[in-house]
């Protein structure tokens, strides 16, 4: 299961503190059951891993992560002290820079929306399912942080 794969990469190469931005199955919406960052989540949860979430629409935590996750009300709360973040939503784009800060992250792209990107030197991105190396032509991104614009 593609799914489980990507939780287990995750899981393998990040530290203790994980930012899962994006928690509903679709833009625009608050419902989660089964989403494939729902179970992204519990698999990160069941592998000793603490899960903090951002997901504008989201505003309470299905019980099956209430008691074990942290919902956030801001991105930047979310991943400022993680140790990787997580873009797991196809409707979310973020800003390289505006994701990295002053010590190394690990950035992995669910949805290989920002492959094109140009990253800073301390953010490690990783296209899960698309090579995970950043590329060397330049374009332009979308600088959202503050709000989290929907794409």
């Amino acid at each position: 299961d593609y799914n489980l794969w990507g939780a287990k990469k995750i899981i393998d190469h990040s530290g203790k503190r994980i930012a899962l931005l994006g928690l509903s199955y679709k833009p625009d919406t608050e419902v989660v059951e089964e989403s494939a960052s729902f179970v992204l989540a519990l698999e990160m949860i069941e592998a000793g891993k603490q899960v903090l979430i951002y997901d504008e629409h989201v505003k309470v935590l299905p019980p099956e992560l209430a008691l074990k996750a942290e919902l956030t009300h801001s991105v930047s709360l979310c991943i400022s002290h993680a140790d990787a973040i997580v873009v797991a939503h196809p409707g979310l784009i973020f800003d390289p820079n505006e994701l990295a800060r002053e010590s190394e992250v690990v950035v992995y792209d669910c949805w290989r929306k920002m492959k094109n990107c140009i990253w800073p030197a301390n953010v490690r991105y990783h296209a899960l399912g698309g090579g995970g190396k950043p590329s060397t032509e330049k374009k332009e991104t979308l600088s959202f942080i503050s709000r989290a614009k929907r794409v």
